[in-house]
């Protein structure tokens, strides 16, 4: 199997929830909790001039997942092709080079960065990419049965078992899942030579 890792940008290689609470407490003007938790629930249409209006404040000030520059970084050691693939700036403006600068600032080496994309799976076709990991379920759904092996980053856990899915809940989890199908292959190469 090819070795092509695609990743989501926010969410996934970002923590950029934990920012929207910052920045929901001056928009909404209140520090109560409740209130903040409840924008999140509001309709899309209701949350959309939230972030039209902070979005490119926040972009420079994203938290990296822990360990995500660590394991990209290894990963590009192993060979690997990495690509981001985000919906970022499709539905908001959102000026690129924000997110080309805070790849650059974080030394993050991707070979392909795809933004403003709604089609995942076949950005994923397009680039030749083998696994993608991504925080929204809706895309790990459209990867199955693609022929992309879907990684869902999430923290909770879901009590569908899917064996087309892998759930992990972090960057070291990705990377030793990585691993392990990259050995597989190799002992499976090993035994289809003999």
């Amino acid at each position: 199997m090819r070795k092509h890792f695609a990743f989501d940008i926010d969410d996934t290689f970002t923590q950029s929830e934990k920012l929207y609470d910052v920045y929901l407490k001056e928009y909404l003007h209140t520090d109560n909790p409740l209130l903040i938790k409840a924008f999140y629930k509001l309709p899309w249409s209701e949350q959309k001039p939230f972030f039209a209006q902070y979005t490119e404040q926040m972009i420079p000030n994203y938290e990296l997942q822990e360990n995500a520059s660590e394991v990209l970084k290894r990963l590009k050691k192993r060979d690997y092709t990495l690509s981001t693939i985000s919906l970022r700036g499709h539905d908001i403006p959102v000026d690129e080079a924000l997110t080309f600068d805070y790849l650059k600032r974080h030394d993050i080496p991707v070979d392909n960065i795809i933004l403003r994309c709604k089609k995942k799976m076949e950005a994923c076709k397009r680039i030749g990419a083998s696994y993608m990991a991504d925080d929204s379920y809706w895309v790990i759904e459209q990867l199955k049965g693609s022929g992309i092996r879907p990684l869902h980053f999430s923290e909770k856990v879901f009590d569908v078992e899917d064996s087309e899915v892998i759930t992990v809940s972090n960057w070291l989890e990705i990377e030793e899942y990585l691993m392990k199908e990259e050995e597989m292959n190799e002992h499976s190469k090993y035994y289809v030579k003999k």
